[in-house]
């Protein structure tokens, strides 16, 4: 006897009074499912009560999810695209796969969904087990959209599928016996949390999401953002009813994986690797709330693989997550891999492994590296549990703090830099461009920030730069500057970059121009030639100044000239001048505020110092104000142990008098308001 082992069933009962028509829609969705199974999953045809068919759906769950694309005629034409989930912890993937369809199956391009249909489901068979499944209908216009989607559908459908296993996995682990209910009631309130404050970045959003964004604001401002009593009871209940951002949530870290390393691991590790990401951030962000100047660490260990070719090597995967509390405190993957060789000698670094996220906001380190063993043997439970018992104190001591940048790059200038990169980007075919700035020197590392504006390309979205040992990419930002032609979006992305490696800045510049040049090959430096004369600009005052003594200052005061372009642009001799003052008023004794200038060919130089920051921001107020073009006056500052320098360079030398006048009346105003601070 013949038995349709795929005979379905709705997980929900008939509506009343349709009950035909809903039979007949269950029975449509029954022929499209028995479609997109593959026959290998199911190689059973006959059934009896001797054989099993447990082992068929074990088969199809590992497969899932599964999403195909239907074959198509020339276009105009219409595309089907079915996707089969399984119905369990993938509450919202349905809106989840039209909004990834429709923004990004044709990047760039909006495309209309005309026909959805979908269904909870359950085979008759195997009742225990809940399916969802869905198809989209899109029209193509053009053989030139037709093909851009044929070659973007294989990327997004993996896409899709390791965010929708990440999110299972993350569900699983919140609907878990072994979370406590604190941990689950964090996640509830980051859900809740979520619902009201609502996101706001997607970058494809209609005036449906608009709306949606005022009435949730307006929500808030009603109802204050708590946990009514009422909700209490749901945390030992379901809680995936109230997170249907988690796909946002997931898909957002998706993006650091590039194609080369997801390419040799599991999709198993993958996909969980994502969930302990969007865990570690959630945890960390709410103990923040709580305990703001206490330090926060999640830390997992993960077995897995890597896949070359015919051999497998095994590796150890290690997840780190860790709130930064004060400014520029770093933690570094090679500082983390000493750490573990203290405990493992025998262990390397797996190339190419080093992954880092950073939330800028709430300073959230998330740091992903793998380990190997030299002789690439498995590691054994005991190594395993001695990592377990030491790496989170051993995480602590690696945390450092590297001293505040010495330059004065400011905002303005970012911007600055940000629209004239952007008036570059005429033609959909303009190369990429890239501007590298200098910002600081540490003992063992040059930083850097990197401005990267491009038209975005349609076979990919977003540009993922993944870390080196060499190069670090600390906070990773991107921004929208403008549209082309109505269609063609123009964006920026700021590094803020340091190279451990490179004798010179020069060399270490060169060094992350070829970095970034490896993932954009088309990729032009903007301020290379300008670059290049700032070194020999540099070089040369050095020179004039003939000691070696003074080269660490020397490179701190050249940097800080603002704006940067000048650096390129006034004589060296001028600087040797200006450079003089500073180490006059420098080696001159008290009092502490002191003001001095002088004329060099056609520059009015000045040079102030003082121990009161406010008379300094008050001296730069002033001194932009002063000309009536600012671009006629260049500024430097240092902060030399407890002493502000500030200096400035006027291209106009008759200003000097007048110029210096004003400053010291401004000195004079500051010490007056001082005496009489004190004598209250």
């Amino acid at each position: 006897m013949k038995i349709d082992i795929l005979k379905i069933k709705s997980s929900f009962p008939s509506p009343k009074g349709h009950k035909q028509g809903f039979d007949s829609y269950v029975a449509s969705m029954e022929q499209l499912v028995k479609e997109v199974i593959s026959i290998s999953i199911f190689e059973i045809e006959e059934f009896s009560h001797f054989i099993s068919t447990k082992l068929c759906f074990q088969k199809l769950c590992h497969a899932l999810p599964i999403i195909t694309m239907s074959p198509v005629e020339p276009p105009p034409c219409t595309v089907s695209i079915v996707a089969l989930f399984s119905g369990e912890y993938t509450h919202g993937v349905g809106r989840f796969l039209s909004d990834q369809i429709s923004c990004y199956l044709i990047p760039g391009k909006h495309l209309p969904i005309t026909v959805t249909r979908s269904l909870n489901f359950k085979f008759l068979i195997q009742p225990d087990l809940h399916f969802y499944i869905a198809e989209l209908f899109i029209e193509i216009e053009s053989a030139r959209d037709l093909h851009i989607a044929q070659d973007n559908f294989p990327k997004l459908s993996e896409e899709i599928r390791l965010t929708t296993l990440g999110v299972e996995h993350a569900r699983k682990i919140v609907l878990s016996k072994a979370m406590s209910i604190e941990k689950k009631g964090m996640i509830l309130l980051e859900n809740l949390s979520a619902l009201i404050k609502r996101p706001y970045r997607k970058l494809h959003h209609s005036i449906f999401d608009d709306t949606q964004h005022i009435l949730l604001k307006a929500t808030q401002e009603k109802f204050p953002d708590k946990i009514p009593d009422h909700i209490l009871p749901l945390l030992t209940e379901n809680s995936q009813k109230f997170d249907g951002l988690i796909f946002d949530e997931i898909q957002n870290y998706l993006f650091i994986f590039d194609e080369a390393f997801a390419k040799v691991r599991s999709f198993t590790h993958l996909n969980k690797t994502l969930s302990y990401f969007y865990f570690f951030q959630k945890a960390i962000t709410h103990n923040i709330l709580v305990k703001p100047h206490q330090r926060h660490i999640s830390f997992k260990l993960q077995k897995t693989w890597l896949k070359y070719k015919e051999t497998s090597v095994p590796i150890l995967a290690l997840l780190i997550g860790v709130n930064l509390i004060a400014d520029y405190e770093i933690l570094e993957e090679s500082t983390i891999l000493c750490a573990i060789q203290e405990e493992l000698s025998n262990i390397q670094l797996v190339e190419g492994s080093p992954i880092t996220k950073q939330q800028r906001k709430e300073q959230v380190r998330i740091l992903y590296l793998e380990i190997k063993h030299k002789n690439s043997q498995p590691f054994t439970s005991e190594e395993v549990k001695r990592l377990k018992r030491k790496m989170a104190k051993k995480i602590i001591k690696c945390i450092q703090k590297t001293p505040a940048p010495k330059s004065n790059h400011s905002e303005e200038e970012t911007m600055r830099n940000i629209l004239m990169l952007s008036k570059e980007l005429k033609h959909p075919n303009t190369p990429p461009y890239i501007i590298i700035q200098f910002h600081n020197q540490f003992d063992t590392s040059f930083h850097f920030s990197v401005i990267l504006a491009r038209v975005q390309k349609l076979d990919s979205l977003y540009s993922t730069f993944t870390n080196t040992t060499q190069i670090i990419i600390k906070k990773t930002e991107r921004k929208v500057c403008g549209i082309l032609n109505k269609r063609y979006l123009k964006e920026v992305y700021l590094f803020d970059v340091y190279i451990n490696e490179g004798k010179t800045i020069a060399e270490g510049r060169k060094k992350l121009f070829q970095f970034f040049k490896k993932s954009i090959y088309d990729l032009h430096d903007f301020n290379g030639g300008m670059i290049t004369k700032q070194y020999e600009t540099l070089a040369t005052l050095k020179t004039l100044i003939a000691t070696p003594l003074y080269d660490p200052l020397i490179e701190s005061y050249f940097y800080s000239i603002t704006p940067s372009y000048v650096q390129s642009l006034i004589a060296p001799q001028v600087l040797q001048k200006h450079f003089s003052l500073l180490l006059h008023i420098l080696n001159t004794k008290p009092p502490n505020s002191l003001i001095i200038s002088t004329v060099y060919n056609n520059y009015a130089l000045f040079m102030m110092r003082s121990n009161n920051p406010s008379l300094i921001d008050s001296l730069k107020e002033m001194a932009y104000t002063f000309t009536s073009d600012p671009c006629d006056l260049f500024a430097t500052y240092l902060k030399i142990r407890d002493l502000h320098m500030l200096g400035f360079i006027a291209s106009n030398k008759e200003i000097e008098a007048s110029f210096k006048a004003e400053l010291q009346n401004i000195l004079q105003e500051c010490k007056t308001t001082a005496c009489c601070q004190l004598t209250l």
